[in-house]
């Protein structure tokens, strides 16, 4: 329902306990959602009721009223949850804003009577939001990691450096991230605070498209996305920012299994797999989906090297993903004629298949088939066969 409206949602503090195997278990958050509502709050009012009637009690749970000049809140508070966890909620001016914890619903209306200070007004956010326009972008996404890690332990402190590491943002102070469509066209820029250098990154948009050939993305298609990327640095940033994130056990156990799933397959993902891949990488959202969503949009990766070879690992691969680890049920793989590999779990799909340019992915097969007959179609029948 908050998707409805322009929102945002802040993360004020937080903090964390060490665990003895060296994971981490959350000890307090403060957060705000605000929800342009233009003054209407009805519909979000009217599903927060629901909310309460279904999932509170008079045993349990402790709701108050209280206000300060124009400004009427509830604050709920509930024996089952920790004693951090306040959650409150009211209309501030025109914007309808939910918190969690104590004092961030204070801070908030300190901000919007009070002349406290906000992040759009702060000289570095200012100078980052007017270098790639923040104003009319559909997302924007802001991260102090240098404070972030102040707030946090040590321990904790040095899992975030090295998540930032893992996505080569390791010395990223300060960064704004943005994006907003032109036409049919994803852009996606950033602001990163390196050291003294404030530096703008353009990481996709419609700039990347001279390198493609004319006809990769459809006319059909209502949105799209160019990224100059790189898909094993992508892949293998991911896996090891999220390993970072673990305790390390748990990333040793996570590393154990990849391992052992790589040697029995007999295939590489980083050396059989993703260094087969180009830097060309494209989101389209044609043919559609039922459920419009980024899953359910085709992604195609360009293939620099080896095509023919790069179909055999992937068919290696997820022949031994089909045929070893996945137990029979309702959850199958399967592996038609064509070339094309799909999941199958009552409904068919997502899909994957290797042409000779690209790596193909889509929702279901008939989508990933749509896509390779547009780019690869099937030379014409010259047998003279009947």
């Amino acid at each position: 329902m908050v998707t409805d409206y322009p929102h945002a949602v802040g993360l004020l503090d937080v903090s964390a306990t060490p665990l003895e195997d060296g994971g981490h278990r959350l000890a307090s958050a403060s957060a705000v959602l605000v929800v342009d509502t233009h003054g209407k709050p009805g519909r979000i009012a009217r599903r927060i009721q629901h909310l309460l009637d279904t999932y509170t009690n008079s045993e349990h749970t402790t709701l108050s009223v209280d206000s300060s000049g124009p400004v009427v809140w509830t604050t709920l508070r509930d024996k089952r949850l920790p004693d951090w966890v306040v959650i409150r909620w009211g209309q501030v001016r025109e914007h309808f804003v939910v918190t969690l914890g104590d004092r961030a619903f204070d801070q908030f209306r300190g901000v919007a009577f009070e002349g406290g200070t906000s992040l759009a007004s702060a000289p570095w956010f200012a100078s980052a939001a007017d270098r790639v326009g923040v104003a009319g972008a559909s997302l924007a996404i802001y991260a102090d990691l240098t404070e972030l890690r102040r707030r946090v332990d040590p321990g904790l402190a040095r899992k975030i450096l090295e998540v930032q590491q893992a996505f080569r943002i390791g010395s990223v102070s300060q960064g704004l991230w943005v994006a907003r469509r032109k036409d049919r066209a994803l852009e996606v820029s950033a602001v990163v605070q390196q050291g003294s250098i404030q530096e703008v990154q353009r990481l996709a948009g419609r700039r990347f498209l001279k390198k493609l050939k004319a006809d990769v993305i459809p006319k059909e298609a209502t949105r799209y996305a160019v990224v100059n990327g790189n898909p094993r640095r992508i892949v293998l940033g991911i896996a090891e920012a999220y390993l970072a994130s673990r305790s390390p056990g748990a990333a040793a156990e996570s590393r154990a299994y990849w391992r052992a799933l790589q040697e029995k397959s007999g295939v590489s993902i980083e050396h059989n797999i993703l260094a087969y891949l180009d830097d060309d990488i494209v989101w389209h959202d044609f043919p559609p989906a039922v459920i419009d969503s980024a899953l359910t949009r085709t992604m195609m990766i360009s293939i620099k090297k080896g095509a023919t070879t790069l179909r055999a690992n992937v068919d290696k691969l997820l022949t031994y993903v089909r045929d070893v680890l996945l137990p029979p049920g309702l959850l199958q793989i399967r592996h038609d004629e064509d070339g094309v590999w799909y999941v199958t779990y009552g409904l068919q799909g997502p899909a994957l298949t290797v042409l000779d340019d690209w790596v193909v992915y889509g929702f279901s097969p008939a989508a990933v088939r749509a896509t390779r007959d547009r780019l690869q179609p099937a030379a014409p029948d010259t047998s003279g066969k009947r």
